[in-house]
């Protein structure tokens, strides 16, 4: 049996405990600056989809467009969506996509006569 102290160092191990399994914080297991290349481009793509919604009114579509922008970026607000609808989307960022993009998370409204209730 290994002995232990309070402060949950081992015998074995000097080094502190983890309180929880990796996989409960994301980027764990990622270098600080691929941490912060992540962020940049989290935030790029968050300016580009307010820009592809200033430019045409609209969000980005993830299907049925042959604009490859608007693809790129509808994949990717539909990333968030999903993300946030599992409760994996990062409090700061959710608020940052409220504020920035505001009705991001329904999407676009569905032209004619269905409804995504139906």
């Amino acid at each position: 049996m290994v002995a232990s102290s309070a402060a949950g160092i081992s015998s074995r191990n000097p080094l502190p405990r983890s309180s929880g399994r990796p996989g409960r914080h994301p980027g764990w297991d990622q270098a600080p600056s691929q941490k912060a290349e992540a962020e940049a481009r989290w935030q790029r793509r968050l300016k580009e989809v307010r820009a592809f919604r200033k430019a045409t009114g609209e969000l980005p579509r993830h299907q049925k467009t042959d604009d490859p922008l608007e693809r790129t970026l509808g994949v990717w607000l539909h990333g968030q969506r999903i993300n946030c609808n599992h409760g994996k989307l990062a409090p700061k960022k959710k608020l940052r996509l409220d504020k920035v993009l505001p009705g991001w998370r329904e999407g676009r409204r569905r032209r004619g006569g269905h409804s995504r209730n139906s």
